[in-house]
Protein backbone atom coordinates (compact mmCIF):
# COMPACT_ATOMS: atom_id res chain seq x y z
CA UNK A 1 0.00 0.00 0.00
CA UNK A 2 1.66 3.23 -0.78
CA UNK A 3 0.31 7.05 -0.55
CA UNK A 4 1.42 8.86 -3.87
CA UNK A 5 1.03 12.69 -2.12
CA UNK A 6 3.80 11.04 0.45
CA UNK A 7 6.37 10.14 -2.36
CA UNK A 8 5.19 13.21 -4.50
CA UNK A 9 6.35 15.02 -1.12
CA UNK A 10 9.86 12.77 -0.83
CA UNK A 11 11.02 13.50 -4.18
CA UNK A 12 10.15 17.52 -4.10
CA UNK A 13 12.25 17.20 -1.25
CA UNK A 14 15.01 15.03 -3.19
CA UNK A 15 14.96 17.65 -6.04
CA UNK A 16 14.79 20.65 -4.01
CA UNK A 17 18.63 21.71 -3.73
CA UNK A 18 20.36 24.07 -1.26
CA UNK A 19 21.14 26.93 0.42
CA UNK A 20 25.07 27.51 1.35
CA UNK A 21 26.60 31.14 1.62
CA UNK A 22 23.22 32.73 0.33
CA UNK A 23 23.82 31.22 -2.60
CA UNK A 24 21.46 28.20 -3.83
CA UNK A 25 22.47 25.14 -5.58
CA UNK A 26 20.11 22.97 -7.60
CA UNK A 27 20.22 19.03 -6.96
CA UNK A 28 19.65 16.32 -9.35
CA UNK A 29 18.87 13.94 -6.81
CA UNK A 30 19.96 13.49 -2.94
CA UNK A 31 19.61 14.97 0.36
CA UNK A 32 22.28 17.84 1.67
CA UNK A 33 24.27 16.28 4.61
CA UNK A 34 22.82 18.39 7.79
CA UNK A 35 19.54 19.40 5.91
CA UNK A 36 16.77 19.04 8.45
CA UNK A 37 14.83 16.01 5.99
CA UNK A 38 17.82 14.13 5.65
CA UNK A 39 17.62 11.91 9.11
CA UNK A 40 13.96 11.20 8.12
CA UNK A 41 15.19 10.24 4.56
CA UNK A 42 17.43 8.28 5.83
CA UNK A 43 15.74 5.90 7.97
CA UNK A 44 13.31 5.36 4.89
CA UNK A 45 16.10 4.77 2.49
CA UNK A 46 18.17 2.56 5.02
CA UNK A 47 14.81 0.73 6.30
CA UNK A 48 15.91 -2.06 4.00
CA UNK A 49 19.36 -2.58 5.64
CA UNK A 50 17.38 -2.61 9.02
CA UNK A 51 15.24 -5.48 7.75
CA UNK A 52 17.92 -7.38 6.44
CA UNK A 53 20.08 -7.12 8.97
CA UNK A 54 17.05 -8.63 11.41
CA UNK A 55 15.57 -11.55 8.90
CA UNK A 56 19.24 -12.72 8.26
CA UNK A 57 22.42 -11.12 10.27
CA UNK A 58 21.72 -10.63 13.97
CA UNK A 59 24.19 -13.29 14.92
CA UNK A 60 26.88 -11.22 13.37
CA UNK A 61 26.08 -8.54 16.00
CA UNK A 62 23.90 -6.13 16.93
CA UNK A 63 23.05 -2.91 14.81
CA UNK A 64 22.32 0.06 16.27
CA UNK A 65 21.12 2.99 13.56
CA UNK A 66 20.13 6.25 13.70
CA UNK A 67 19.49 8.09 10.27
CA UNK A 68 22.51 7.05 8.21
CA UNK A 69 24.71 6.36 11.26
CA UNK A 70 25.47 3.33 12.55
CA UNK A 71 27.50 1.15 14.31
CA UNK A 72 27.79 -2.69 15.05
CA UNK A 73 28.36 -4.33 18.25
CA UNK A 74 30.14 -7.65 17.28
CA UNK A 75 31.80 -10.26 19.74
CA UNK A 76 34.59 -11.36 17.49
CA UNK A 77 36.75 -9.68 14.66
CA UNK A 78 35.93 -12.51 12.30
CA UNK A 79 32.21 -11.90 13.03
CA UNK A 80 32.71 -7.74 12.29
CA UNK A 81 34.55 -8.99 9.07
CA UNK A 82 31.63 -10.70 7.92
CA UNK A 83 29.05 -7.71 9.38
CA UNK A 84 31.30 -5.28 6.90
CA UNK A 85 31.02 -7.30 4.09
CA UNK A 86 27.09 -7.80 4.58
CA UNK A 87 26.88 -3.88 4.81
CA UNK A 88 28.92 -3.95 1.37
CA UNK A 89 26.56 -5.99 -0.01
CA UNK A 90 23.39 -4.46 1.12
CA UNK A 91 24.62 -0.84 0.50
CA UNK A 92 25.85 -2.01 -2.99
CA UNK A 93 21.97 -2.93 -3.85
CA UNK A 94 20.89 0.01 -2.25
CA UNK A 95 23.20 2.13 -4.79
CA UNK A 96 25.32 3.98 -1.93
CA UNK A 97 28.41 3.29 -0.33
CA UNK A 98 29.90 3.38 3.45
CA UNK A 99 32.04 6.71 3.60
CA UNK A 100 35.40 4.59 4.99
CA UNK A 101 37.20 7.98 5.63
CA UNK A 102 34.49 8.51 8.63
CA UNK A 103 34.53 4.01 9.11
CA UNK A 104 36.95 2.03 11.47
CA UNK A 105 37.16 -1.28 12.79
CA UNK A 106 37.74 -1.36 16.36
CA UNK A 107 38.32 -3.53 18.76
CA UNK A 108 36.49 -2.28 22.50
CA UNK A 109 39.23 -4.20 24.68
CA UNK A 110 42.43 -3.69 23.01
CA UNK A 111 42.02 -0.11 21.54
CA UNK A 112 42.28 2.35 23.97
CA UNK A 113 40.45 4.93 22.27
CA UNK A 114 36.98 3.15 21.83
CA UNK A 115 34.87 5.26 19.31
CA UNK A 116 32.36 8.08 18.84
CA UNK A 117 28.65 7.90 18.11
CA UNK A 118 26.28 10.46 18.05
CA UNK A 119 28.25 12.96 19.72
CA UNK A 120 29.24 10.00 22.87
CA UNK A 121 32.41 8.61 23.08
CA UNK A 122 32.24 4.53 23.94
CA UNK A 123 34.69 2.59 25.46
CA UNK A 124 35.12 -0.89 27.64
CA UNK A 125 36.87 -0.03 30.87
CA UNK A 126 37.90 -2.48 33.22
CA UNK A 127 35.86 -2.76 36.69
CA UNK A 128 36.81 -4.78 39.69
CA UNK A 129 33.98 -6.94 41.17
CA UNK A 130 35.59 -9.10 44.19
CA UNK A 131 39.04 -8.79 42.82
CA UNK A 132 38.37 -9.95 39.12
CA UNK A 133 38.40 -7.48 36.14
CA UNK A 134 35.04 -7.34 34.50
CA UNK A 135 34.84 -4.76 31.81
CA UNK A 136 31.85 -2.73 31.38
CA UNK A 137 30.58 -0.15 28.35
CA UNK A 138 30.92 3.66 29.42
CA UNK A 139 29.81 6.32 27.75
CA UNK A 140 31.41 10.26 27.87
CA UNK A 141 30.65 13.22 25.77
CA UNK A 142 32.66 13.43 22.86
CA UNK A 143 35.57 15.84 22.20
CA UNK A 144 33.73 17.57 19.34
CA UNK A 145 30.63 17.25 21.47
CA UNK A 146 32.56 18.88 24.46
CA UNK A 147 34.42 21.37 22.26
CA UNK A 148 30.95 22.29 20.78
CA UNK A 149 29.36 22.26 23.93
CA UNK A 150 32.13 25.14 25.50
CA UNK A 151 32.20 26.98 22.68
CA UNK A 152 28.29 27.70 23.24
CA UNK A 153 28.67 28.41 26.75
CA UNK A 154 31.94 30.72 25.98
CA UNK A 155 29.21 32.58 23.35
CA UNK A 156 26.03 32.76 25.66
CA UNK A 157 28.18 33.74 28.73
CA UNK A 158 30.49 36.45 27.54
CA UNK A 159 29.58 39.91 28.17
CA UNK A 160 28.60 41.86 25.43
CA UNK A 161 30.70 44.73 24.40
CA UNK A 162 29.26 47.97 22.82
CA UNK A 163 30.12 49.07 19.59
CA UNK A 164 32.53 52.07 21.08
CA UNK A 165 34.58 49.06 21.85
CA UNK A 166 34.29 49.90 25.96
Amino acid sequence: MSDRRVFKLIWKWLKAGFVKDDQFYETELGSPQGSVISPLLSNIYLNDLDKVWENKFTELGALVRFADDLVILCKTKEQAMKAIDVLKAVFNKLETEINTSKSKLVNPWGDKTGFDFLGMHHRKIPKQVKGVAHYIWRSYPSKKAMKKMKEKVKEVTEPETDCSGQ
